[in-house]
């Protein structure tokens, strides 16, 4: 893990990280990929927005709404249990990005 310095809320960080990784069943212990760190992000940016009263709560659940309906197909790795993001109408075999294992999508 890295140290960030100059922020002294690090450790309200990793708390979040680790509890996002523990909602969304992710082992602790592994670092989130790509598409995992925007996702905890986008959800961050909204919480931040309503807390700040930037957007109102209407505001809130439709832009909520709207990311639950752009979030990418997800398939589950029956090898390693992780779930990752597909193309929505993608068909055919993938390669679980954990454990190189062959899913069909």
């Amino acid at each position: 893990m890295i140290k960030i310095k100059c922020f002294a809320w690090e450790e309200e960080l990793r708390k979040i990280i680790n509890n996002y990784k523990k909602r969304q069943s992710y082992d602790v212990d592994e670092a989130l990929n790509g598409d995992e760190t925007e996702e905890l992000a986008e959800i961050l940016h909204l919480q931040i927005d309503l807390t700040e009263g930037n957007i109102t709560i209407e505001e809130y659940w439709e832009k909520w709404e709207r990311r639950e309906k752009e979030v990418k197909a997800r398939l589950k790795c029956k090898k390693c249990k992780k779930e990752f993001k597909i193309e929505n109408d993608y068909m055919g075999v993938v390669t679980c990005p954990y454990c190189s294992e062959y899913i069909e999508g």
